[in-house]
């Protein structure tokens, strides 16, 4: 960007309306085109003028993009032919039973359950460590080690009972460092 000050405006120079109606752009995109350096300016008093021939560069420039999106899209709609032919996708229409899921509404119940652990351990500031020694100190440590509190957190719940994540829930609730509402 140079200013006024900097040297006497070019006799090619346009005002930006002009310079958006030949590249085909709103006055927002040639804006940010001038702020990321893709077309250079020179501010005069009342608004940014741009050179004809740097205008005529990066729309011979746009012109090359749009024609490489043309050609990939073209190679996409080769694919059309392949999907036809392909059968259909077999399901239950459920994605948790399609996914080994026994039942969902159990499985949907689980992962509301990790959802407040989760919202109760990031509440607490705990990570999956902080929770095995918060189970620990409940008097419980026998029911959760470490590795199945990271495995609830990550939502690797399948084969997890519900009591077991209600369980969990209980003892972040009695947390003595909890907000008094988090959830």
């Amino acid at each position: 960007m140079t200013t006024d000050s900097d040297h006497k405006g070019d006799d090619n120079e346009i005002p930006m309306a002009e310079a958006a109606a030949i590249l085909g752009l709103s006055m927002a995109v040639l804006i940010q085109k001038m702020k990321n350096g893709e077309l250079p300016f020179r501010l005069v008093p009342e608004e940014r003028s741009v050179k004809m021939q740097d205008v005529q560069e990066l729309k011979k420039s746009i012109e090359r993009n749009r024609e490489a999106l043309r050609a990939v899209a073209e190679d996409a709609n080769g694919l059309d032919d392949v999907l036809e032919n392909t059968p259909p996708v077999l399901g239950s229409g459920s994605f948790l039973k399609d996914h080994g899921y026994p039942d969902p509404a159990i499985s949907k119940e689980r992962f509301v359950l990790v959802g407040r652990i989760r919202f109760a351990a990031e509440a607490t500031g705990l990570d999956y460590k902080g929770i095995a020694t918060a189970v620990t100190n409940s008097g419980i440590a026998g029911f959760f080690n470490e590795e199945q509190i990271l495995r609830i957190l990550r939502g690797q719940i399948r084969n997890t009972p519900t009591s077991t994540l209600w369980a969990l829930v209980k003892i972040l609730e009695m947390y003595p460092d909890r907000p008094t509402k988090y959830w």
